[in-house]
């Protein structure tokens, strides 16, 4: 069963010289832990489903015992074609203890890119729910129909039930050697071109990444973890902090703030991590009698910059703080983290988290002093050392264990990080630069501005020019004369949207942040170009 490997899997940072809680341990390690210290404690939970600890090994060493009768050899690939639940963590988890390579699935992808996937990937088996059986019958997976498990009822022929292979075997964990530099999963991001890169992830990435967070973010083992992210977007988001700690994960369903609300209430939600929106849309529906979030202890913030005034609101109504952080694929979680005293200044990403180096890059590769702009260049243990079969990625963003990361931060005196933009989201306008972000950053600051994007569109004279997409107040929407007039004196004219668009929502993808592609690629909506 086992394919061909080329030069692939590249180990991570060696296990040497590992603090005591993580040194020579695997994730595998991690499960047979918790499920010896906290059988019975909930590990898993949806809706009325609880899955304790006890069950999560089992059934996970049950489908390594499975995976190994079919031939699984160590570092092979194994798909996960799973929605967010209970099962899919324990596939992962199964596969990992069984030696193999994780890739998640995006089922949201077209035919063609997911065949593109599998064929780059060449896995030895696929771990799916039910509901993808047709899509997996227009795809040419290259393995035999029996190494391919399926959770759901109605299994079709030559398929293995879930059921079957999670609860046939033996509950203990299987013999199989493991080194905590080998890699674990692989998780892929298609970023904004090109074709989707898989980041190889180690245990020890994990490792160190989730430990850094634990003491960044004081972490405790009674913590109850919302975990609202999708299986492909970060699995490790999903499972590696409880399982740590033995905690629960809470996984929810949906991004909607009443399903949010509902779900902190019901588990007693002490820990999660969402986007800025998410803490939004939560501030407003508590603000109209819905939600108690009393039990929130830690509100972490990635992704998108928090307006103050949100911080603001969120913490008078919760009694909670906003904590921003940073992470990437490649840093494998959470790299840099605003201290929970609320010492940070207004907008600051923060400062690295335990185990990571930062560095702000010039265009020269050097390294840049206080205030400078540059590139975010982020170092240590927890940080992938290649992508799968991708030299020429590998070489242009991972180098010598340091990730590239396309972002234009800033250092300030007091070694807190800002965020400035995406580099590839800076404009040349007439041959000035132009930030979208600063924009953005602008437009909220008018009353009339409940939500704003800002994109690039072609202009014959400029060759580029910004255009703000908006949601407005309810009732109270600008007119573009008027948010011009708001600008002068806050931006320079030639940083001033050409066009505004106002629309009823911004489009988000399943993670909660706002899809800035569908933004520049559609031109529906109601603009007004009018000066």
């Amino acid at each position: 069963m086992s394919q061909p490997t080329p030069q692939t899997l590249i180990p991570g940072a060696p296990d040497q010289g590992a603090p005591p809680e993580i040194a020579g341990l695997t994730l595998p390690d991690l499960l047979e832990r918790a499920a010896a210290r906290h059988g019975r404690r909930p590990a898993i939970t949806q809706r009325e489903r609880v899955v304790d600890y006890a069950e999560y090994a089992a059934r996970a060493h049950a489908l390594a015992h499975h995976l190994l009768g079919l031939g699984l050899a160590p570092g092979d690939r194994v798909g996960l074609l799973m929605d967010k639940t209970p099962e899919a963590l324990i596939a992962f988890m199964g596969v990992a203890a069984a030696g193999g390579v994780v890739f998640p699935m995006d089922f949201n992808q077209p035919p063609d890119v997911l065949q593109y996937v599998l064929s780059f990937t060449s896995p030895s088996a696929l771990v799916a729910d039910e509901r993808f059986q047709d899509l997996l019958g227009r795809l040419k997976p290259p393995f035999a129909p029996e190494c391919v498990v399926v959770n759901g009822g109605a299994v079709r022929p030559g398929f293995t039930a879930w059921e079957r292979a999670t609860t046939r075997g033996p509950s203990r964990r299987p013999a199989v050697a493991l080194s905590p530099a080998g890699p674990v999963y692989l998780n892929f991001t298609s970023g904004t071109t090109g074709q989707p890169k898989g980041a190889v992830t180690t245990h020890l990435n994990l490792l160190y990444n989730t430990l850094g967070a634990v003491r960044a973010l004081e972490l405790r083992e009674d913590d109850v973890h919302l975990c609202m992210f999708p299986v492909v977007a970060h699995p490790h988001e999903l499972l590696a902090r409880p399982l740590f700690l033995g905690g629960e994960a809470a996984l929810a369903e949906s991004i909607h703030p009443g399903h949010l609300a509902r779900l902190v209430a019901a588990r007693k939600v002490t820990a999660m991590m969402a986007v800025a929106s998410i803490y939004h849309t939560l501030a407003r529906a508590s603000e109209s009698g819905g939600g108690d979030l009393s039990s929130l202890r830690l509100a972490e913030s990635g992704g998108m910059h928090v307006p103050p005034e949100l911080a603001r609101r969120f913490r008078e109504r919760f009694c909670a703080a906003i904590v921003p952080v940073w992470g990437s694929t490649e840093t494998t979680g959470v790299a840099l983290a605003a201290p929970l005293d609320g010492s940070a200044p207004a907008g600051s990403m923060g400062r690295p988290a335990p185990f990571y180096e930062v560095k702000v890059l010039g265009e020269d590769g050097e390294e840049l002093g206080p205030e400078a702009v540059g590139e975010l260049a982020v170092g240590g243990p927890g940080v992938c050392r290649s992508y799968f079969n991708n030299p020429d990625e590998t070489a242009k963003n991972l180098r010598g264990g340091w990730f590239i990361s396309g972002d234009l931060v800033r250092r300030d005196r007091e070694g807190f990080f800002h965020f400035v933009d995406r580099k590839a989201r800076m404009m040349k306008v007439g041959g000035l630069k132009v930030f979208c972000a600063e924009i953005e950053a602008a437009l909220r600051a008018h009353p009339g501005v409940e939500e704003v994007a800002v994109v690039r569109i072609a202009d014959p004279a400029h060759g580029e020019m910004p255009k703000a997409v908006i949601v407005p107040v309810a009732g109270r929407e600008p007119e573009a004369k008027a948010l011009r007039h708001f600008l002068d004196g806050r931006l320079a004219r030639y940083k001033h949207p050409r066009v505004f668009e106002f629309r009823a929502a911004l489009p988000r993808n399943s993670a909660g942040k706002i899809h800035l592609r569908a933004l520049e690629d559609d031109e529906e909506g109601r603009e007004d170009p009018r000066p």
